[in-house]
């Protein structure tokens, strides 16, 4: 248990998570504009987290970090043959002020499943997440 929730520490905070930054500057548009303008761009998932394979009826956790009015949203693709179980929240005693949310699911079908997890302003869902994080599952 203490070795997957440093696993999904050093996930959290190491991977490079591409972000989109918008620029007001005219030259990067120009350049943008000029790179794409004849070809239509596809989003292309790429998994921060390929997560051991698990077999039909396995539960498993993720978890992640949590702190302030951000919580954590997934969204599982395809829906069906991953099923969510249960939400929890650690504390550990060894790091004060730490928080964890903890999402289990379990394996119902066999396949290859992407959970996405965006870290949202909870008062505003509106808003862009802060992090997302891309786990890929597959079920044997």
């Amino acid at each position: 248990f203490i070795a997957s929730m440093f696993y999904a520490l050093f996930v959290f905070w190491g991977v490079q998570i591409s972000e989109k930054i918008e620029s007001d500057s005219h030259t990067s548009e120009m350049i943008e504009s000029e790179s794409s303008s004849n070809q239509k761009e596809q989003d292309v998932i790429l998994p921060d987290v390929i997560m051991p394979n698990k077999k039909v009826g396995d539960d498993f956790d993720i978890i992640l970090p949590r702190g302030g009015c951000y919580d954590w949203h997934y969204e599982m693709t395809p829906s069906l043959g991953l099923e969510f179980v249960l939400l929890d929240y650690i504390i550990p005693d060894t790091e004060v002020g730490a928080l964890y949310t903890v999402f289990t699911f379990e394996a119902v079908a066999t396949g290859k499943y992407i959970i996405t997890f965006t870290y949202k302003n909870s008062e505003n869902l509106e808003e862009l997440p802060v992090k997302t994080l891309v786990y890929e599952i597959t079920v044997k």
